[in-house]
Order: structure tokens, then C-alpha cells, then sequence
């Protein structure tokens, strides 16, 4: 139980990370905050889901 409860963990924290770098890329491109990309990014997911 104790494996599989760190694995959720280490996925969350792959998953955030990998979203923060995409976060990066996309301000970059449009001349926003890395914060604002990041948040646009899980609105538009929670909006979809």
C-alpha cells in the first residue's frame, strides 16, 4: 500500500513539473507570466474534464 501511495506521488510531482516547463515555453511565446500560463493551462483542463 505504501509503494503504491509514493508512486501516485512521484507521478503528481512528474506530471507538475513537466507542466511548469510547458507553463515556461508557452509565456515565453506569448509575453506572459510563467504563473499566469500555468494557471491558464489547469483552468482549461478542469474546464475539459
Amino acid at each position: 500500500m505504501t509503494q503504491i501511495l509514493i508512486s501516485l506521488i512521484i507521478l503528481l510531482a512528474a506530471a507538475v513539473v513537466v507542466l511548469i516547463v510547458f507553463a515556461r515555453k508557452e509565456a515565453g511565446k506569448h509575453g506572459t507570466g510563467t504563473g499566469e500560463e500555468f494557471v491558464g493551462i489547469c483552468r482549461s483542463a478542469v474546464e475539459t474534464a
